[in-house]
Formats: structure tokens, C-alpha cells, sequence
């Protein structure tokens, strides 16, 4: 199966306390890399969320968020530090009668303000169950987001694929009537001149040649490139960076046929073997 890295979650959670919110986006990445943006009360679960994540992921850069809100007719059952709240409070009307028609605060935006809602008494199992249903209801929308988009990229490698046998397989196919082709124009260069051209000598010439422009060892390698990009498509996830090391090497075959290149239709060729190649590569780096 083939994932992208690229993808976009979001899940709504309510419990008997408060409401959830958990938005996931992923990009694509050499590593795995993941920036958590908590609420405070669920800051102390960030080793256990970023550990469901990379059960899930193997490769990409994420960003996950989670809003918190408390219900508004639970607060008797929330575990505030009251004098922390008292504080705040007062600071609050020390500074509304400074201001002239302050906006009123609300108890949720008390409850917002860092240390007056701890986590003293409170069912820190529950909470934590509560909180990795959630996420991982959030993880499966991402799998599938990325599922969904690494398919499409799937069926656009093997459009490329099949197109770079069936150039490759048209080289081969080629080449020995290239070679009788440049024989007949060595002769013609030899009968233009003038010059006498003995048959041991014509077959050193060609001998020269065919080492100078000889691609069919080229040619097997690129396909067999070609065949294990294939194959990995075929195999389950995670499978990015070794698509990327085979257009480094699909790349590296077709400058060498194209430096050995005998003819304007096999140079044509070559320029589409390595347009194919380079569409290849840009699409793999989004591969996890």
C-alpha cells in the first residue's frame, strides 16, 4: 500500500466534562517530526499521544492541535485552584475599573488562564481514555486522507513506469540495427574519400565503436530499476526513500545513454526517459 505524507485530520469529541477538538496535518518529510500544540490540563500527554502517532506514521512532519472546552454548567466538578481563581479575579476588577466599558469575562475565559485548572483530583485514567479515543479517532481520518492520496500518486508512478519499460525495451530493440546503420556510414565516409578500407580493418572500427557506444548494459540496469520501483509499489507502506535511491540510479542510467546516444530518435528518447524520471521523483517525495 502506498501513503502519502501529506494529509489533513480533524475530530470532534465531547465527554461529560468538556469538548474536544483535534486537528492533524501532516507534510511531507525526510524524518518524523511531530510539534503538539496542548491545552495545559493535557500537556503531561504529549509523550503518550506522540507515541500513538508514530505507531501510525513512520515518516513526515506534523502538526496536532487539540482545543479544550469545559462545559459551562460542570464547573463545580472541574479540579480548580481556587486561590489561584481568586487572584485572578481580583485582578480582573482592579483592572476593568481602569478601563471604561470593559467586556465582561466569562468563567471559561477564567478557566483558560493558565494554573487555575489543575489536575489535582481528577481521574487522570479517565481523562487519558477519553483523550486516546479521540486521537486515535483523529489518526484513523488522517490514514485514510493519506491512503486516499497516496493511490492517486500510486497510479501516476505506474503510468511512468510503463511508459520507461516500454522506452527501454525500444533501445534494446534498437540497437543492432543502430550498429549495422553506423557500419554502413563508416564505409560510405571510406568509398566518398576514396580510400581503401580492407575488412580487418573495418572490424577493429567497429569493434572501437561498439565499446564507445554500447548501452545495452545501461538498458538491463534501468529496467531493472524499473522493475524494483514496480515492485516496491506493490509492497506494503513505508517505502519512500528507497523509490527516491531508484531514480537516483534511473537517473544516473539515462545520462550515460544519453552521453552514448547513436541516433536523433534515441537522443529523443532519452530527453522523455528523463522528463519520466524527474515527474517520478517530485511525486516519491511526497511518499511516506
Amino acid at each position: 500500500m502506498t501513503y502519502s505524507m501529506t494529509g489533513f485530520a480533524r475530530f470532534l469529541q465531547q465527554t461529560g466534562l468538556m469538548h474536544l477538538t483535534y486537528e492533524i496535518r501532516s507534510l511531507n518529510h525526510r524524518f518524523f517530526e511531530a510539534n503538539f500544540r496542548l491545552p495545559e490540563a493535557l500537556q503531561n500527554l504529549e509523550p503518550l499521544l506522540r507515541d500513538e502517532l508514530r505507531q501510525s506514521c513512520k515518516r513526515g512532519k506534523f502538526e496536532i492541535t487539540v482545543k479544550l472546552e469545559w462545559h459551562a454548567d460542570n464547573h463545580h466538578d472541574l479540579p480548580v485552584d481556587q486561590s489561584m481563581l481568586t487572584q485572578l479575579i481580583e485582578a480582573v476588577e482592579r483592572i476593568a475599573k481602569q478601563l471604561t466599558n470593559p467586556a465582561p469575562v466569562s468563567p471559561l475565559d477564567l478557566l483558560k488562564w493558565p494554573g487555575v485548572l489543575g489536575l489535582e483530583g481528577f481521574d487522570r485514567v479517565a481523562l487519558w481514555q477519553d483523550v486516546a479515543y479521540g486521537f486515535k479517532q483523529a489518526l484513523v481520518i488522517l490514514h485514510e486522507a493519506r491512503e486516499k492520496e497516496g493511490q492517486t500518486i500510486k497510479a501516476f508512478l505506474e503510468q511512468r513506469i510503463t511508459r520507461l519499460e516500454q522506452i527501454g525495451d525500444c533501445l534494446q530493440a534498437q540497437l543492432p540495427s543502430l550498429l549495422l546503420a553506423q557500419q554502413a556510414r563508416l564505409q560510405k565516409r571510406f568509398v566518398d574519400a576514396d580510400l581503401t578500407l580492407d575488412a580487418d580493418r573495418l572490424a577493429q572500427e567497429m569493434v572501437l565503436f561498439a565499446q564507445r557506444s554500447d548501452i545495452a548494459e545501461e538498458i538491463s540496469r534501468l529496467l531493472a530499476h524499473v522493475a524494483a520501483a514496480r515492485h516496491l509499489l506493490s509492497e506494503s507502506a513505508g517505502h519512500g526513500r528507497r523509490l527516491d535511491f531508484l531514480m537516483q540510479e534511473l537517473n544516473r542510467e539515462a545520462n550515460t545513454i544519453g552521453a552514448k546516444s547513436l541516433a536523433a530518435g534515441q537522443t529523443e528518447q532519452v530527453i522523455e526517459l528523463k522528463v519520466l524520471i524527474e515527474q517520478m521523483r517530485e511525486q516519491i517525495q511526497n511518499i511516506e
